[in-house]
């Protein structure tokens, strides 16, 4: 359909599977182009409000008030503001990297196997929005590996290590 535009040249290339398929929730199978772009706007924009709402309690309860308005009004207007209304997977993929950052951070403060599970599926699914999030995995997985070394508490670290690298490996091997 994205070919038949007047207009529009689409490139075929590798897409991930997370973004289409939440737009392709939303449209009806034999919806014309203008419908699935309004869909998806619409949809960029409800996912962007959640992930900024989301965000704006989580910094409440880790920085306070002025905190959560001071990151909220960052990530508004730096991201979502000019990207909430088109139709491309970036507000979605940005609220899903910055949540796993903040889960990977966590896991190395206070590691556990629940966890790091939450963090393997919720890198998996940041995996399938945008094929971006292999670096920010390896870079855990050194973290991971450089504090067990230092801390020389072997065993609780490699349990996490492997629950959430099973995770992630499962999630992002189902692509």
């Amino acid at each position: 359909a994205l070919h038949q535009a007047p207009g529009n040249v689409v490139a075929d290339r590798n897409r991930m599977p997370l973004y289409p398929w939440l737009v392709s929730l939303v449209t009806p199978t034999d919806a014309s182009l203008s419908t699935v772009f309004r869909a998806g706007k619409v949809l960029n924009v409800v996912m962007s409000c959640v992930g900024l709402i989301g965000l704006s309690l989580w910094a409440r309860r880790r920085l306070g008030g002025i905190g959560a308005v001071a990151i909220a009004t960052m990530a508004a207007t730096s991201v979502f503001a000019f990207k909430a209304p088109f139709l491309q997977a970036e507000p979605l993929f940005y609220f899903l990297f910055l949540s796993t950052t903040i889960l990977m951070v966590r896991v190395l403060r206070d590691p556990s196997w629940p966890l790091a599970a939450f963090t393997g599926v919720v890198a998996g699914l940041t995996q399938l929005t945008k094929a971006s999030a292999s670096p920010l995995v390896l870079l855990f997985l050194l973290a991971l590996i450089w504090s067990a070394a230092r801390e020389r508490c072997w065993r609780i670290r490699l349990q996490v290590l492997g629950a959430g690298s099973a995770f992630v490996f499962l999630i992002v091997a189902t692509m």
